[in-house]
């Protein structure tokens, strides 16, 4: 029997542990081939993946998505040769400016601010270690063989 893995994470890559996925209808990420019973038992316990059973012959097509439509709003400056300004969305898990300023501003404030005193920490206790001298036992010369 093969199943399928359904990651839904929202940075899920093309190449997961060496298995491949592709877009689904739904815009998750499911592996392109079948898996074995073996493989799909390693995800089934894992936050962010469904494991499905496949169909016969089943191969995941990949979907294309057209990126959103961004209208930008250019000053009247004139743009020398032919090109035209163009906005790229900011994909997900990437800050905008605004945040990016906030984080070097709370950096910028951590740096700067005075340490504060703290109590060092105690020396670890120091364990005594005691050898005691190895006893020897010299055998008897009527006792040796040789």
């Amino acid at each position: 029997m093969s199943f399928h893995l359904i990651c839904d994470h929202e940075n899920a890559s093309n190449s997961i542990n060496g298995i491949a996925y592709a877009p689904n209808a739904k815009g998750h990420m499911q592996t392109v081939e079948p898996v074995t019973k073996e493989v799909a038992a390693v995800y089934i316990d894992m936050p962010n993946f469904t494991v499905v059973k496949a169909g016969p012959g089943e191969v995941a097509k990949p979907i294309v998505v057209a990126a959103p439509v961004v209208e930008v709003k250019t000053p009247d400056v004139p743009v020398s040769g032919t090109v035209s300004p163009v906005a790229v969305p900011r994909g997900p898990g990437r800050p905008s400016n605004a945040q990016k300023a906030a984080n070097a501003a709370a950096l910028e404030a951590a740096l700067s601010a005075p340490e504060t005193a703290t109590e060092p920490m105690p020396e670890p206790p120091v364990a005594e270690v005691v050898v005691e001298p190895e006893t020897v036992v010299e055998p008897d010369d009527d006792d040796n063989p040789f």
